[in-house]
């Protein structure tokens, strides 16, 4: 065959990146072509292309540029009709002259084929160089006939019940733990640059098929390969390559290797209607796709085993949209990635969210089908990538859990997107703990940086262990899979954007500590600002929490509560559930004869910092609430303590008054015709003429919530808000004489003389007027002392130390 390059070479760089490429790609394939065509108006020699090899590109390409021989190479100084004439292919080198090269075609009518191998502009020129290969029929059927055999010498013999599929993302790292000799380990890529790793897992079968970082020029490709024989010789096995590299491998690796290379064919596209080839041994090829575990690894995992279990493959945060592999460092060839991006340009201009998105869904078809028929499929370690994150096990962490050391308290704390106020979290923790504590920090798949803020603070302080989220994506996977983790004596929860204040992990654990049959503690939780300033709600001072508590609500912060190592297996989130899951592991934990202390000096505090997603979804709220009590109304402890007849009415009632505070939110965000709306489609007549029930508190709560301002503000704001008002005209109409209008028509009512009273003792505060401070806060109503009682106790405090 005659070949040639278009367009002409404009310069001498150019020339020689160029022709360094068509030497690595086509020197594998010389006896099949007669000429190879060129155009450029400068001479050139191999002493110019040594002086002018890009650092870049794998210098081993030097060693054949005598291999073609000069005499086939045809050189133009100027292109004629006349230089396409006896060509059957044109390499396309710039994507600029696409067009003007299609119109020569047409106009002289000519019948070559154009090869696209823009490295600059396309993300697959180098594929299209590789699979210039199988435009040769000979060569085609022989290796066809060479994978055939492979497939059966090499492969057959490996299968077994268990497959190990490894990755090389960041969680590779939790690899190391495991123990894999009960099965065949597939590894991949750039593991082989760790001879440690491979000595560890001592794979059976070794995957390759990227067309630029494995069979391409670069540098970063050339150390593959150097590494890719290392650790060959150090663990020999079969070599599963794309049979569209086979010549490059056959050709460019040592002799003693080849006999162990599996070329295995993929067409582009697949011509048949089967979505996926699970048996290689029928199919004797893989369906195409652009990654290497649904490309090889899953395809010779279903085709060996009957369970498989996936490693090291992260995936990446949809909102990352850039190069879509993270890896970990241990098992990349990170000096060489800078000159790989440089090499091949166009790879690295592709859309990564496409690419994510066909990944995804591909990898849920594969399993879904896998699984029909009759495969077990199972992550290792944390994904990113959904169909991996509903697979996960904790066949690894439980391995870590039994290896590390006792401590007295390990502090749990789920992480996701908190990279404003996760310093703080921690910063409260190593300034008020004396205790000998551990923090098991679990990312929930983070899309800010608060994962790269963890390990920098982990630096520095050692009791800080960081782990992804181990079970479903959420809070009650990331606490399960901390509570899996967890060593001490004792165990404790925090949100990753609250705190606790002075001496409260210390309190707790002494008390809890104390006596055998104390179990479980709790303390205060505080409201708090993005600020850190106090908002004037507190809760949780009940003195003894049992199950009774929990039938109508949860009676407790997890962000306070702390539990003994020997219950601490009692308790589990239920990681389906996106509302109520603190109050529903509560009812299961506690209905087991337990109950929780109160602990008066103990407190944290819960930040106002984000709109509620209730707001955004007030119906999907209050069914999520009602499968919680379905499930507690459903557990026979409580049969002994409702009447099965009055069930259903105490079910509808607490699913209401659960959602008063929801009622609250959607009353103060939303717009005019929105609440008009809501109000004409509800009934809460049955909850809102209850003389029972405080909507005041509930209320002050929610305003908190929305607001993000001190509780006292209450009045003064929703007084002077018209929108407030007049939704609360259509509150009054729709609801005419209620318990809650009532107590909205006092609290919007009566503020005004307790403002007064409030600035005044302030104002005596502020000058250290202590006894006019406490004269002006006991004229504050006596419903609203606990919102000050805080700074009654320090005007005690500091009068007596003045009148000392």
């Amino acid at each position: 065959m005659q070949i040639g390059f278009y367009p002409e070479f404009k310069n001498e760089e150019d020339f020689v990146d160029i022709i360094s490429r068509a030497i690595w790609y086509l020197w594998p394939l010389e006896e099949f072509i007669e000429k190879i065509y060129l155009c450029a108006n400068f001479d050139f020699d191999n002493r110019m292309i040594l002086n002018k090899f890009p650092k870049y590109l794998d210098s081993s390409i030097l060693k054949y540029l005598d291999k073609i021989p000069r005499k086939k190479i045809v050189l133009y100084k100027k292109i004629h009709n006349n230089y396409f004439e006896n060509l059957q292919y044109v390499f396309l080198i710039n994507e600029e002259y696409r067009e003007e090269l299609l119109n020569i075609k047409k106009e002289s009518n000519l019948n070559f084929e154009i090869i696209r191998v823009d490295h600059n502009n396309l993300s697959y020129g180098d594929s299209f160089y590789l699979r210039f290969a199988e435009k040769i029929p000979e060569l085609h059927s022989k290796y066809k006939k060479i994978s055939k055999n492979k497939i059966f010498e090499l492969l057959e013999r490996l299968k077994t019940q268990k497959i190990y599929l490894f990755g090389t993302g960041p969680n590779f790292s939790y690899s190391e733990k495991y123990n894999y000799e009960d099965g065949c380990v597939i590894a991949c890529n750039s593991m082989v640059v760790n001879q440690d790793v491979i000595k560890k897992l001592k794979p059976k079968i070794f995957v390759i098929a990227d067309p630029i970082f494995h069979a391409g020029p670069s540098s970063y490709a050339g150390k593959f390969r150097e590494s890719l024989i290392s650790v060959f010789d150090l663990n020999p096995c079969p070599i599963v390559v794309p049979l569209r590299d086979y010549h490059i491998y056959s050709t460019y690796l040592p002799d003693y290797m080849i006999d162990f290379l599996v070329p295995i064919f993929f067409k582009i596209p697949s011509e048949d209607s089967n979505p996926f080839y699970f048996n290689i041994f029928d199919s004797l090829e893989v369906k195409t796709t652009n990654n290497i575990l649904t490309l090889f690894q899953l395809p010779l995992a279903t085709s060996l085993g009957e369970e498989i279990y996936i490693t090291g493959c992260d995936g990446r945060s949809i909102k990352n949209n850039s190069y879509f592999w993270s890896h970990n460092k241990e098992v990349q060839i990170n000096d060489k990635m800078q000159d790989i991006k440089i090499a091949h340009k166009g790879f690295f201009d592709i859309k990564y969210d496409d690419y994510y998105n066909k990944h995804i869904n591909f990898l849920s078809q594969f399993f879904e089908l896998a699984e029909k028929n009759k495969k077990r499929i199972f992550s290792l370690t944390p994904s990113y990538i959904k169909p991996l994150q509903d697979r996960i096990v904790d066949n690894i962490i439980m391995i870590d859990r039994y290896k590390k050391r006792e401590c007295e308290l390990s502090i749990i704390i789920p992480v996701y997107n908190v990279e404003k106020f996760i310093e703080k979290c921690i910063k409260s923790i190593e300034n008020t703990c004396y205790l000998d504590y551990e923090i098991l920090a679990i990312d929930d798949f983070s899309d800010d940086s608060s994962l790269q803020l963890l390990m920098k603070m982990a630096q520095s302080n050692k009791r800080i262990k960081i782990y992804q989220n181990f079970g479903k994506k959420g809070v009650s996977g990331a606490r399960n899979t901390g509570i899996k983790l967890s060593s001490g004596r004792a165990v404790c929860f925090l949100d990753a954007d609250d705190t606790v204040l002075s001496n409260s992990l210390n309190i707790r654990y002494s008390i809890l500590m104390r006596d055998e049959e104390t179990k479980i503690v709790h303390g205060i939780i505080q409201f708090i600002d993005e600020d850190d300033n106090y908002l004037g709600i507190e809760y949780g001072k009940r003195s003894t929490v049992t199950v009774k508590d929990c039938i109508y609500g949860n009676p407790i912060s997890f962000n306070t509560m702390m539990l003994k190592r020997d219950v601490i297996n009692l308790l589990h989130f239920d990681e389906q559930s996106s509302n109520g899951e603190d109050w529903l592991a509560n009812f299961n934990l506690l209905k087991n004869n337990l109950n929780s202390k109160f602990v008066y000096d103990s407190i944290s505090t819960y930040r106002v910092h984000s709109e509620s997603t209730v707001l955004k979804n007030y119906e999907l709220h209050e069914n999520n609430l009602l499968a919680i009590v379905d499930k507690i109304f459903s557990d026979d402890i409580i049969k002994s303590m409702i009447d099965e007849n009055k069930k259903e009415d105490i079910k509808s009632k607490i699913i209401r008054m659960r959602s008063i505070s929801s009622f609250f939110m959607l009353f103060f965000k939303c717009d005019f015709y929105t609440w008009k709306d809501f109000l004409e489609n509800t009934n809460y007549t049955d909850i809102f003429y209850d003389k029972r029930i405080d909507f005041i508190e509930k209320m002050r709560v929610s305003f908190i919530r929305t607001f993000k301002i001190h509780v006292l503000k209450t009045s003064d704001i929703l007084s002077n808000d018209s929108l407030f008002l007049d939704k609360f005209v259509l509150l009054k109409q729709r609801y005419p004489n209620s318990k809650i209008v009532l107590d909205i028509d006092s609290i919007i009512g009566f503020n005004l003389d307790n403002t007064q009273a409030i600035r005044k003792a302030n104002l005596c505060f502020s000058q250290k007027d202590y006894f006019g401070a406490l004269e002006n806060y006991k004229k504050v109503d006596i419903s609203l002392r606990k919102y000050i009682d805080i700074n009654i106790a320090l005007c005690y405090i500091l009068k007596e130390k003045c009148e000392n």
